[in-house]
């Protein structure tokens, strides 16, 4: 079980797999082995977050390109006032 969890699997496919009682029972037996996933968990997310930044910033340069400079440059409403 220690490669399924490795791997990712889902606590809830080992409880099924090893016939556990009960969700805690798989955690009680194997969830020492959980925390070794965070630090895989955290770099992928690390990842996706990244490149959901740089695809936003594409997207924004291309906006940008759209509008032409003079316009790109205003990038904010202002409020109208005295």
């Amino acid at each position: 079980m220690a490669l399924a969890i490795a791997e990712g699997a889902h606590p809830k496919a080992i409880q099924a797999r090893m016939g556990h009682s009960s969700i805690n029972v798989t955690l009680d037996r194997y969830g020492h082995l959980l925390p070794e996933l965070d630090e895989g968990i955290a770099i992928r997310f690390g990842e996706r977050l990244a490149d959901a930044r740089r695809s936003q910033r594409e997207r924004s340069g291309v906006l940008h390109a759209a509008l032409g400079d003079s316009a790109a440059g205003q990038g904010r409403w202002r409020r109208a006032g005295p």
